[in-house]
């Protein structure tokens, strides 16, 4: 999968696509919005693009880097989550970032940290990661994503470029329903119409 097979959300594809053509990818970015609707999809597009061997403003789905990058299997590619005993993210798991993020990248252009769920940050974890953003080595990109923009420490969130997620129409939806898990025309409107863009 790639930028040009996300169906939905043509503006925030416009303003990262512009930003890997031109080269000025930002250090940190804040994507926030309803859950379900696909940021952290988009979010691992965007990594693939980043270090991908072929493309420069979307990923090939094929050089070594997007397929290692698809299974999170790359070396520059970190994400970090809810642990499956924990209901937020620990300190520990931002002070491992801190100790990769200053290492030069092992194979790609760019280190990227993704920090899926990030409202979930203890205050301790936000503290700390409040000291990665403010520097992060240029070598370096970090995603947070959030279901709301508020709902992350003010002081990150106003060092982050912050990019706004909205529910998809219905119509996508009923694409994806039709195209991705071969559901009927009346069943694809039938759940499009109750999933509210997610």
């Amino acid at each position: 999968m790639s930028f040009r097979d996300i169906v939905g959300h043509e503006q925030v594809i416009t303003i990262l696509r512009s930003a890997l053509v031109k080269k000025r990818v930002g250090m940190s970015y804040l994507f926030y919005g309803p859950s379900g609707v696909g940021k952290a999809f988009v979010a691992k597009q965007f990594a693939k693009s980043l270090n991908c061997e072929r493309q420069n403003d979307d990923c090939c789905d094929s050089c070594s880097a997007c397929l290692k990058s698809q299974r999170i299997e790359y070396p520059d590619l970190h994400w970090l989550d809810l642990q499956d005993d924990s209901e937020n993210i620990k300190i520990e798991q931002i002070r491992r970032m801190q100790e990769e993020i200053n290492l030069r990248p092992f194979e790609g252009k760019a280190k990227v940290f993704i920090i899926n769920n990030c409202q979930r940050l203890t205050e301790e974890a936000a503290n700390c990661l409040l000291k990665v953003v403010e520097e992060p080595p240029s070598d370096s990109v970090i995603i947070l994503i959030a279901a709301h923009a508020r709902a992350v420490l003010p002081t990150i969130a106003s060092r982050c470029q912050k990019i706004r997620f909205a529910n998809l129409r219905r119509h996508h939806v009923e694409g994806i329903l039709e195209k991705n898990y071969k559901v009927g025309l009346m069943q694809s409107r039938y759940l499009a119409y109750y999933s509210d863009g997610k």
